[in-house]
């Protein structure tokens, strides 16, 4: 048995130990010890400072991590604007970054010695056989996705995968109707879940993966490449403008990259998604004072088996750190161990942590606490979610907006608000007015692709209906003061905002484009996880009634882990490649996705490496005074990232489409491995069409480049 306690001669030893890895710098040292500090310990520092106490050990890793990364880009962002005023032009370089947060950081550890602040943290852990081999075989799930993302990279092999995907799949049904695995393990199988899910897409390239990711590496490269960052770029997109107002981008990959002697593109590859790793480890603390442990593990599973967990939320690194902070929030708010003015300082600091990781996420948390508070209103019973707050909310955004974008992000919100006002009364009744994914969501969409894909999108609709049904679930029975649930009041007003936002994606026309449908899903999930738990129980639990005694006997968590289990199947795409239907993931069947009709979205997130060679060389030696021609997806992707050339406007961009009849002299024409082995070009209205439509036109140009996966043309 041993005792973890915050300990002045530990974090003495791991900064002592990181200096000298930096100094030395020593190859993978460096970066676990370096990860370990800049991750962990600012925070756990801070906590003793302001005394807050009666934590377990997840909970202070947790809150440990979020005030460690909000300090990064606290101390990042001050620097940046008080250095140069002094003379520094570098204030971001690597020297000025070891050793500032080294020096500040030895301030707070100072400040923490001659402070009362036990942090009252003991955790007691029985390191019994039993324990450690249940542990390692948890510890293989990461394992094994690292492995089998390897192999699908390097031989297009997904055997790995798919029996990751199975040992998954057991040990959540294990889970569900066993009582011998100990509560204690629930936290380590959702962190070694959440880490082999992560990566077994991230890791299957060695590249940037995803679409939005291109411009954060873009201006992560600005910043890293001048050690400054610019509040305002002048004449920037409003894309560019509010990427590079968001810290999550800018500064803390430059403090990891410069900290770590890290590339960019593997800081977002493994470090962004081990911290996002943490997310469904907080909403777990979270569920669990609502629901209890077995109901909380099933919900954070169910949050986790949705795609854009652990697809598309790859290629948003602002969400992932934002979406960190979103969780603390949520768990600080629903927290009654944590004393009242340790609370208010944490809550502050998340917040702002929040609205300068992502403006979308930090909008849709304004708008459901702001639902919270007038619903509190009606209720008149007290909760901690204040008018006082949502105001402080919404002037930290307000005021962040106008330092990093002037009134140009202020004016579009405004504008935002009256396009869709004006929407809801013109175009209320136009189907065409709401995105795919909506009319899918209810029932109204195309047919599916095959019958297998029809049975995944009824399971998709089987969870839908359970959340409505345990939404109604814990509305009736908290107003008839039942606590079979035990879910606490401030929980069901979040869950209602989460509620109406989903209503509001359906019936507001065009609103749910302005954030993309399943982007709004993942997030409503945040507070409606735990309702697919408590619905599907109830869907199982009346019928069960006409078995008489017999239904007593009957596991209803089972039940609902039987459809969980096939929502994630399908979801992951587990399914449609071992039936050999059309393929859903690029991790699990990268080796047929590129002979059928999805090819061409998987290359729209997958960056060949020639292709990088050829944007880099280009941007090397272009001339800066002649226009680049391309489909629309590469000039949005590898041309901004590895190219390095800067974003401009949709409608300034010389994309070339089948009605292209001319090439503008003193341009070049860049063409992807898409391009060249399939003959498919994107156009700016995402619309597909064949490259022979133009070969008159390449058939006049000067290739000046070619590497079998590029080419680059020149028309002088």
């Amino acid at each position: 048995m041993i005792q973890l306690k915050h300990d002045l001669e530990l974090v003495l030893a791991v900064q002592f130990l990181m200096c000298i890895a930096i100094i030395l710098d020593l190859p993978i040292v460096r970066q676990v010890i370096g990860f370990v500090f800049l991750s962990f310990i600012p925070g756990a520092v801070c906590l003793k400072i302001i005394k807050v106490r009666k934590l377990d050990l997840v909970e202070f890793v947790l809150l440990s991590v979020g005030l460690s990364i909000a300090f990064l880009m606290f101390v990042g962002v001050l620097i940046n604007e008080v250095y140069p005023l002094f003379g520094f032009s570098e204030p971001l370089s690597t020297l000025s970054l070891i050793i500032t947060i080294n020096i500040v950081s030895s301030g707070l550890l100072a400040i923490s010695f001659f402070t009362d602040g036990d942090l009252s943290i003991s955790t007691s852990i029985r390191f019994d056989k039993r324990f450690v081999f249940s542990v390692s075989l948890l510890l293989l799930f990461p394992f094994l996705s690292i492995l089998g993302a390897t192999l699908v990279n390097c031989y297009m092999n997904n055997s790995i995968l798919l029996l990751l995907i199975m040992f998954i799949s057991a040990f959540v049904i294990l889970l569900t109707i066993s009582k011998r695995i100990p509560l204690k393990l629930y936290p380590i199988a959702i962190l070694a879940i959440a880490i082999a899910l992560l990566f077994h897409e991230e890791l299957t390239t060695s590249y940037i993966y995803g679409f939005d990711m291109h411009l954060e590496y873009y201006l992560f490269m600005l910043v890293k490449n001048s050690s400054l960052w610019k509040n305002v770029i002048p004449l920037a997109t409003p894309d560019t403008a509010n990427y590079n107002a968001m810290l999550s981008v800018t500064i803390l990959p430059t403090v990891y990259s410069n900290f770590l002697n890290l590339s960019g593109v593997w800081v977002f590859k493994i470090v962004y998604p081990l911290i996002f790793s943490l997310v469904p480890l907080g909403l777990y603390k979270t569920f669990q004072k609502q629901i209890g442990g077995k109901a909380a593990f099933l919900s954070v599973f169910f949050f986790m088996s949705f795609y854009t967990f652990y697809r598309e939320l790859l290629s948003l690194g602002r969400q992932m750190i934002a979406e960190l902070f979103l969780v603390l929030l949520i768990f600080l708010f629903l927290d009654e161990k944590i004393g009242k003015l340790q609370k208010r300082v944490l809550v502050i600091v998340f917040t702002i942590g929040l609205v300068v990781s992502h403006y979308s996420t930090s909008y849709v948390y304004i708008f459901i606490i702001s639902i919270a508070w007038v619903l509190s209103l009606f209720v008149k019973k007290k909760t901690q979610i204040t008018k006082g707050y949502v105001i402080l909310t919404l002037v930290i955004a307000f005021f962040w907006a106008i330092y990093t974008s002037g009134s140009s992000l202020f004016n579009g919100i405004v504008q935002f608000g009256v396009n869709h006002f004006n929407a809801l009364f013109g175009e209320f009744f136009n189907p065409n007015a709401r995105q795919a994914d909506v009319l899918r969501a209810i029932g109204m969409g195309g047919p599916a692709a095959s019958f297998g894909h029809t049975i995944g999108r009824y399971f998709n609709y089987l969870a839908e209906l359970f959340i409505i049904l345990g939404f109604i679930a814990i509305i009736l029975m908290r107003a008839r003061s039942r606590e079979e649930y035990n879910v606490g009041q401030e929980f069901i007003l979040f869950s209602c905002g989460g509620m109406i936002i989903l209503l509001m994606s359906i019936v507001v026309p065009y609103f749910a484009s302005t954030v993309n449908m399943t982007r709004i899903y993942h997030l409503t999930l945040f507070f409606l996880a735990p309702l697919f738990i408590i619905g599907g129980e109830i869907v199982f639990k009346y019928p069960l009634k006409i078995l008489g005694k017999w239904a007593k006997h009957v596991n209803l968590k089972a039940l609902v882990t039987i459809v969980l289990i096939f929502c994630f199947l399908f979801n992951i795409g587990f399914i449609y490649e071992i039936t050999g239907d059309i393929p859903f993931s690029s991790a699990l069947s990268m080796n047929r996705i590129k002979s059928t009709s999805t090819l061409v979205d998987f290359y729209s997130k997958y960056t060949c490496e020639g292709e990088i060679y050829g944007a880099e060389w280009l941007g090397k030696n272009r001339n800066s005074s002649f226009e680049i021609y391309s489909d629309a997806d590469a000039r949005f992707h590898v041309l901004t990232s590895y190219g390095m050339i800067e974003p401009v406007a949709i409608d300034r961009i010389p994309v070339l489409s089948n009605e292209t009849v001319d090439i503008r002299e003193e341009s070049y024409i860049y063409l992807r491995y898409l391009n060249i082995a399939y003959g498919k070009m994107v156009g700016s209205e995402g619309n597909i069409w064949n490259i022979s439509d133009i070969t008159s036109l390449l058939e006049n140009q000067n290739m000046i480049y070619s590497n079998g996966e590029c080419h680059i043309y020149e028309k002088p």
